[in-house]
């Protein structure tokens, strides 16, 4: 099942339960077959976006060293900016440690951890054989 991945190097950038994040940083490092299939948030796509988890990380080395694991409840494209609100999937958030042991897992490159951006991820290996479940509780196989 696909997933949000949602990096920011502000430290404040999930407060409110909501988040911006610049039209050119989303659906970076997303798969082309995902980036194609949800072309810049295409209002014909939304529903389905909404349905996937989402995790939300900050940059490695703000003061947050946790994960949180949420469900998107609106996104809204404006002409260069994109806003999400969301509502927590879990209270025990992820340690920021846990969630770079899971690198592999979850798709995600090194530098990521260093990129502000926006991208859908996809926790399936080949065959469609699921590597990592992201909801609540967390589980990788």
């Amino acid at each position: 099942m696909p997933y949000h991945l949602v990096v920011s190097s502000d430290s404040n950038a999930f407060a409110g339960n909501q988040f911006e994040m610049p039209v050119a940083r989303c659906l970076e490092s997303t798969d082309p077959s995902l980036r194609d299939y949800f072309f810049r948030f295409g209002e014909s796509r939304i529903d389905e976006l909404l349905a996937f988890p989402a995790l939300l990380a900050h940059e490695r080395g703000p003061d947050d060293p946790q994960v949180q694991l949420v469900r998107l409840t609106e996104i809204i494209k404006r002409r260069d900016r994109v806003r999400a609100r969301f509502e927590p999937l879990s209270i025990q958030p992820l340690p920021f440690d846990k969630y770079c042991e899971l690198a592999f897992e979850l798709d995600i490159e090194d530098f990521e951890y260093h990129r502000t951006h926006w991208a859908i991820k996809s926790a399936e290996g080949k065959g469609g054989r699921n590597r990592c479940s992201v909801q609540e509780p967390l589980f990788c196989s």
